[in-house]
């Protein structure tokens, strides 16, 4: 059930920006898919991909240190596929919050961690690069086998790892669970408002926030929507019911999407 224990790194803090892109494809066969996400996936600018269901059919992360980075890596995208994209879609990610996973226990407290742009830029080494990279593949690695991978002494990948707790550059630990199993689906969904207000905006958010079922919020720079968030959800209607907590439809609109087991999800 439980899949993987994992870091929530703050990559901000190592001057990363956060670019997403999205697409959706047209005139493609499944082989042509199952190819292009081979190839991806041997990427090593791309840190987070997975397929949805909806409106669109890919999402990507990539890290960049330049905006200019990104603009390659795009063009570098579309000169391979252009042929098969329908729609893309680029976007800034300037705050991605982390909530509990509080759907299991349905309340609404919960803690929060924001991967945010910071002012603050923490240098690392090839050694901290190693131990991040050991912990985004399992959290509970024993020091002492972390030791015999990377050469090194426990007590300095203890310091190490202490270290980067305290700048927040690891800022907690969280888990994977097969949602599935439990009969949840994972989605994405973007949300508009129209006739709205800073404030408006504000309590929706809120609002999304304290439903046990909300996993992420990410606020940004040319989003999909008004409100981009994740939720575990038990079924349509639950979903649909949510929404309607809060707001007349005739004020906003919805799109969801099905996330799809991930591809990629590293960072080191």
């Amino acid at each position: 059930m439980i899949k993987k224990f994992y870091p929530v790194i703050n990559t901000s803090k190592l001057g990363y920006i956060y670019c997403r892109i999205s697409i959706a494809w047209q005139n493609i066969s499944q082989n042509d898919i199952e190819k292009i996400y081979a190839e991806l996936r041997n990427d090593k600018r791309i840190f987070w991909m997975f397929e949805v269901q909806g409106i669109l059919d890919l999402f990507m992360v990539i890290w960049c240190k330049k905006l200019d980075d990104f603009r390659t890596f795009v063009q570098d995208f579309m000169c391979k596929y252009s042929k098969f994209v329908k729609t893309k879609i680029e976007n800034i990610a300037t705050d991605v919050i982390h909530y509990q996973h509080r759907y299991l226990l349905n309340i609404k407290e919960t803690s929060e961690v924001h991967i945010a742009e910071s002012n603050r830029i923490i240098d690392i080494d090839k050694l901290d690069k190693d131990i991040l990279h050991i912990l985004q593949e399992n959290a509970r690695t024993p020091l002492v086998d972390m030791a015999k991978r990377i050469k090194e002494h426990p007590k300095t990948i203890a310091y190490r790892i202490s270290r980067m707790e305290k700048l927040k550059l690891i800022e907690c630990y969280r888990i994977t669970v097969n949602h599935a199993l439990l009969g949840y689906t994972y989605y994405k969904i973007f949300l508009s408002i129209s006739n709205f207000n800073k404030a408006d905006l504000l309590r929706l958010k809120e609002f999304i926030k304290n439903n046990p079922s909300t996993i992420y919020i990410v606020e940004g720079i040319n989003l999909h929507s008004d409100i981009d968030f994740e939720m575990m959800i038990k079924d349509n209607k639950e979903l649909s019911d949510f929404i309607r907590q809060k707001y007349h439809s005739s004020m906003m609109s919805g799109k969801a999407m099905l996330i799809l087991p991930i591809y990629m999800d590293w960072y080191f």
